[in-house]
């Protein structure tokens, strides 16, 4: 099992699917560390999947023989971190959405 607080982007893993008992291998995309899931791109078929932590392991021998775990709908009680884009905008007017409006020309001819 895997942890998406202590995964990082860019690491491969292994995960199961559901309606298959083979795992599969790929490089995780990004992490849901709220949800408990992280989102994996299936190096074979170049698939997205987002797959809970409970069906996805860094070995693939303890994968084997398991069954594909059907995922909880539990949200974490963590904080997340701001990023950039979350800041408050500064409330500045901008001359491109507060331009002068322009007339349009009619194509019709006139009557």
């Amino acid at each position: 099992m895997i942890s998406s607080l202590e995964a990082k982007v860019g690491d491969c893993c292994y995960f199961l699917v559901p309606m298959e008992a083979k795992p599969r291998f790929g490089q995780i995309i990004s992490t849901l560390p709220q949800e408990s899931c992280v989102h994996v791109m299936d190096m074979l078929e170049s698939k997205y999947y987002t797959i809970w932590e409970q069906n996805a392991d860094w070995d693939k021998d303890k994968l084997k023989g398991q069954k594909w775990k059907e995922p909880h709908n539990y949200l974490r009680d963590i904080k997340l971190e701001k990023t950039d884009d979350e800041k408050q905008s500064d409330k500045r007017k901008r001359n491109v959405y507060n331009g002068p409006k322009k007339k349009l020309k009619r194509k019709r001819s006139s009557k």
